[in-house]
């Protein structure tokens, strides 16, 4: 019948699948007011003479595509992105000096914090930044350093700039575009760690679930990032080994500072094999033979990272039990137990390494957090209606006079410290070592209680110049009187 109406009005009844349409609506409206094309075609096609060099060079990826849309072909869709990711970053950077400056920065400081990024790898990449090939992915990824970089000022309420701004729209925009690469999965994992330092909720937990999703949609599951690679060069897989633990990091993390277990990605295994030492990692050495695993006793050395990836595990064992309580009272408390030792067995050996004191901050500030959320002292009265008079007051009290006395040893010295390698992942232990403090000064009144929170509360400020959710958590000191 449509060849019939087309015969009678002269029209050939060919069609091109891959005939590009037009940018109109169904009422054959403009959706978007590009420039008019001044060149004799007013359609592009994959077999127009116009390289994706040209679409680079042009002033505009709109003026290539005025009239078209290019999102709806598979051919014009990825360097289309690429060409708008890249103009993004070079408005942003200006430069590939300038991204190698901050390329330098991020490794010599927060990249200790979330190792996942390989230096070598990243340099002997970075000239791609100027050219016309380079992708979307690791444009994206250039921004998520520089975005993770960014500190405080002083009068600062919020972080959720421009340059934060941009790069979700960016992330959406590869989401969109089905961007599923390592690269993406990365730049996704700084953000929600961006988010969840400066205390940008609900957004980092929003960020930590589609992160997830995202890796598991590219294959970032335990049976394939944590098994050997044949056809990979080692440090790659070892790489992909880093983002999948730093992925299971942060969902334990985020979920024991906001009480709840809804995680997102999966358990562990205890033969399952850890990141390599900080040191092999950061010389670009990747051994084939892994030593270690989740069930490496707590006694024996290993690389910070990978001590924080078998606390972490031990977290979500930990929330499991306090926060999806089995109906069998007896192996409930049972299991509780066996917690609570595994952890305490942990504690001395993270703060004691003298070699190296405060290589396991991170691990000792997690694992006291999450010895808080086992004894049951949760700082969120209004929702659990728990305080510490349900939470054993000796245990309790031991373990915060213990963080006091590390932080006095790590982050007594302010001129000392170096703000840009602080984790974010500290500073909820510090606020719940504060509130327990303060209620055992209420109950007894006594000068090391009084003493601890002001150092304690100073701690903080100074976590605060290098992420924002540190300094938001003082206000509540002066409410928590009221509990």
């Amino acid at each position: 019948m449509l060849k019939a109406y087309n015969s009678r009005l002269g029209r050939p009844c060919v069609y091109d699948k891959d005939t590009l349409r037009p940018l109109e609506s169904e009422a054959g409206h403009k959706v978007l007011d590009v420039p008019t094309r001044t060149d004799a075609s007013s359609s592009y096609s994959p077999q127009s003479s116009r390289s994706v060099t040209d679409i680079w060079a042009s002033p505009s990826f709109t003026d290539v595509t005025a009239g078209v849309e290019p999102f709806l072909h598979d051919s014009l869709r990825r360097p289309t992105v690429d060409v708008i990711v890249q103009k993004q970053l070079f408005k942003i950077i200006g430069s590939r000096s300038e991204m190698h400056r901050i390329a330098d920065s991020y490794f010599a400081t927060i990249a200790r914090r979330i190792s996942i990024v390989s230096a070598q790898r990243f340099y002997a990449r970075l000239p791609k930044i100027e050219s016309p090939s380079c992708p979307a992915d690791f444009a994206a990824l250039c921004l998520s350093l520089h975005l993770v970089l960014q500190l405080p000022q002083p009068h600062d309420s919020s972080m959720q700039s421009s340059l934060y701004v941009t790069l979700k729209g960016i992330i959406s925009l590869l989401e969109a575009t089905s961007y599923h690469s390592l690269e993406v999965i990365q730049c996704r994992i700084i953000m929600t760690f961006y988010e969840m330092g400066h205390g940008i909720y609900p957004a980092a937990a929003t960020s930590m679930g589609g992160c997830a999703k995202m890796a598991r949609f590219a294959g970032f599951h335990r049976h394939s990032i944590l098994s050997s690679y044949d056809d990979e060069r080692e440090i790659v897989a070892e790489e992909k080994k880093r983002t999948f633990w730093m992925l299971h990091n942060l969902d334990r993390y985020l979920n024991l500072s906001m009480g709840e277990s809804i995680f997102t990605t999966p358990f562990a295994q205890e033969t399952d094999p850890l990141p390599i030492e900080e040191d092999l990692w950061s010389k670009n050495i990747a051994p084939s033979l892994v030593t270690h695993n989740l069930n490496t006793p707590a006694d024996v050395s290993i690389g910070s990272f990978a001590r924080e990836c078998q606390i972490s595990h031990l977290v979500g064992r930990v929330l499991r039990n306090v926060y999806e309580p089995v109906s069998d009272a007896a192996f409930q408390a049972k299991e509780a137990a066996q917690l609570e030792t595994t952890m305490a067995t942990f504690i001395p050996l993270l703060q004691n390494d003298e070699e190296d004191f405060g290589k396991y901050c991170i691990s000792f500030a997690i694992c006291s957090s999450a010895l808080f959320t086992l004894y049951g002292c949760t700082i969120d009265k209004g929702r659990y209606g728990a305080k510490i008079d349900n939470c054993p007051a000796a245990l309790a009290e031991h373990t915060a006079l213990e963080i006091t006395r590390y932080c006095r040893k790590l982050f007594g010295d302010e001129e000392a410290i170096n703000y840009g390698s602080l984790s974010p992942f500290v500073p909820y232990a510090l606020y719940q070592s504060i509130v327990i403090q303060l209620q055992l000064h209420e109950r007894n009144p006594q000068a090391k209680y009084e003493e601890n929170i002001e150092f304690l509360k100073q701690v903080l400020r100074n976590f605060s110049k290098r992420w924002l959710l540190a300094g938001n958590v003082l206000p509540r000191m002066r409410r928590q009187r009221e509990y």
